[in-house]
């Protein structure tokens, strides 16, 4: 898109918004004409992320609209080419060290509007429906990949300390911060929902039958769970780590194996 265009756009995309948030939940589906434009979100969306960019705009707005399940249905039905969500899951992939990619102040603050989206639609539709939203067989879903930025942050934020002396470093480390927090929050939910403990059962319930459909979940990325989990609880005594110590603590029944717990 042309600089002028997004000048002429963001106005209306913080219309929108304002005005999405400040609708009843019955009032967003007034608005469906904006989620059935799929295609045009998504070639904001798989633009790549710059300072000008409209993706923060657009996933505001979205994260508005996706309080209502109609609207929520639409999107997550809408084939993969118009899919908006799917382009809000690709901005969860890390970039890649293979091809060259840089990491961006820009990218993670779409990071973190992006799951500040999903964690929106797991409000309004079935937690694991939404995160295990992927767009085709063979690619991360979004549980995953939020499984693989928890980590790749988590690790960020050992290496570079605490750097209050160099703004630019500060910024980046909120934002990597808000990242693990949501990721936390998504996976903590998780596991919950999966827990026996939530029906009231004993947790020897939890049996071999009960952890397939989990495993298969994460797939790849369950290697990382335990790995996450050491991490914030070594690091506990540090503030910034404190807030995950709430949502570690459910996290820790994604690691039990059955029979264990």
């Amino acid at each position: 898109m042309e600089s002028q265009a997004d000048g002429e756009i963001l106005p209306l995309l913080l219309a929108f918004s304002e005005a999405a948030c400040n609708l009843k939940v019955p009032e967003l589906v007034a608005l469906k004409s904006l989620v059935a434009a799929g295609r045009g979100w998504r070639s904001v969306l798989l633009e790549e992320p710059t300072p000008d960019s409209l993706h923060l705009p657009c996933l505001r707005l979205l994260e508005a609209l996706m309080a209502s399940p109609e609207l929520f249905a639409m999107a997550h039905q809408a084939e993969s080419q118009e899919n908006i969500l799917l382009a809000a899951a690709d901005l969860l992939v890390l970039p890649s060290v293979a091809e060259d990619e840089h990491d961006t102040l820009e990218k993670q603050k779409c990071r973190v509007a992006a799951l500040k989206l999903f964690s929106r639609c797991c409000a309004t539709a079935s937690l694991d429906f939404v995160l295990q939203l992927r767009a085709e067989e063979g690619m991360d879903t979004v549980l995953q990949s939020l499984v693989l930025l928890c980590h790749h942050e988590l690790l960020c934020l050992l290496m570079y300390g605490n750097p209050w002396r160099n703004d630019d470093l500060e910024e980046s480390r909120k934002q990597r911060l808000q990242a693990v927090d949501t990721s936390l929050f998504l996976l903590a939910s998780l596991a919950w929902q999966l827990s026996p403990l939530k029906d009231g059962l004993e947790t020897e319930k939890w049996t071999i039958e009960g952890r397939v459909p989990l495993q298969a979940q994460f797939g790849r990325t369950q290697v990382l769970l335990p790995s996450i989990v050491d991490m914030v609880c070594e690091n506990a005594s540090e503030e910034d780590f404190q807030p995950f110590l709430s949502s570690i603590s459910a996290v820790r029944l994604l690691l039990e194996e059955p029979g264990t717990a």
